[in-house]
């Protein structure tokens, strides 16, 4: 396996691992909101208020590693279409 077959196949991990995690904080998400949406909006100082704001920014982060990822895998691939291109040229 090629460099460039060893990089995409460990960005496809980082990104299968990600989206993972991101589907994850999603359902957390989803039970924070649903178990303290009334209780929250009346004190916001409260704890799962807190928990809620921190579990969104989370997914963002990710998310933007997500879409740093995509920008690497693309750049992997065109590189490899090149050496694919560049090797059938010497056939």
């Amino acid at each position: 396996m090629n460099s460039t077959h060893e990089g995409y196949a460990k960005l496809l991990e980082q990104y299968e691992e990600a989206q993972a995690m991101i589907d994850h904080m999603a359902l957390q998400l989803r039970f924070v909101w649903k178990n303290t949406k009334e209780r929250s909006f009346v004190n916001p100082t409260n704890h799962a208020w807190k928990e809620f704001g921190y579990l969104e920014n989370c997914i963002k982060r990710l998310e933007l590693q997500i879409n740093e990822m995509m920008v690497v895998a693309h750049d992997f691939r065109r590189s490899f279409q090149t050496e694919v291109e560049e090797g059938d040229k010497d056939v």
